[in-house]
């Protein structure tokens, strides 16, 4: 992936919404299952465009081109502009800079909210620049581990499950479909967190995705870096 943060999200936002409908063509004609991780992005192309698209906004409030401005630093610079008032990004997930009025008139999300934002927009990121743009047919995306998705740059929270043979499910409830058992102090990343339930990426060494699903929150704890 190179740093040219503007670029790649142009492109990226471009091959999600092809693999957006691909995915949807692969389903209806073979009915499979979609990796879990494939299906969060799909579910939530729409709000990756809008952030995609508004993000250039904040080139007012960057000391150079914003087009230079290294992958890894993006998630400080969104969050320090959110925490000090500057920007509002919406339920949509479309950013808005800051009037005087604003603030009083509209309501920003939570920290929490723009944390599950930023890392769903650069998962989407690392896969558009990896394993998506090297399938030669959508159904490879259907096994997860026949074509792992590489991440280049692991931006993702690191947790420590911390109970023996927890599930890793398909779907965010117990009787979903189990990928896998994962053991006691095994680490994942999380890339989202919905109510009680976190979608996770377990890497190798390589940092390739070897699984992807949800796990109950309550069984993880942060990683002690």
């Amino acid at each position: 992936m190179s740093n040219n943060l503007l670029t790649d999200f142009l492109n990226a936002s471009e091959k999600i919404g092809k693999f957006m409908f691909d995915a949807q063509e692969a389903l209806l004609k073979f009915s499979a299952k979609v990796s879990p991780v494939i299906l969060f992005l799909v579910e939530n192309q729409v709000r990756i465009d809008n952030f995609m698209k508004d993000y250039k906004k904040l080139d007012v409030f960057y000391d150079g081109n914003i087009e230079d401005m290294p992958l890894n630093e993006m998630p400080n610079f969104v969050k320090a502009l959110h925490s000090e008032g500057k920007i509002i990004i919406n339920e949509d997930w479309s950013i808005e800079l800051v009037k005087k009025q604003s603030l009083e008139e509209k309501k920003s999300t939570s920290l929490d909210s723009v944390n599950k934002i930023l890392g769903t927009v650069l998962l989407a990121l690392e896969i558009s620049n990896g394993s998506i743009e090297l399938a030669t047919n959508v159904k490879d995306f259907f096994n997860q581990n026949d074509n792992p998705v590489i991440i280049e740059q692991p931006v993702r929270n690191e947790y420590l499950i911390m109970t023996e043979d927890l599930n890793l499910h398909s779907q965010k409830n117990n009787d979903s479909d189990s990928i896998t058992s994962l053991s006691i102090g095994m680490k994942v990343h999380v890339i989202t967190t919905d109510e009680e339930w976190s979608l996770v990426g377990v890497l190798n060494e390589a940092n390739e995705m070897i699984y992807n699903g949800w796990l109950e929150s309550k069984y993880i704890n942060p990683a002690v870096k």
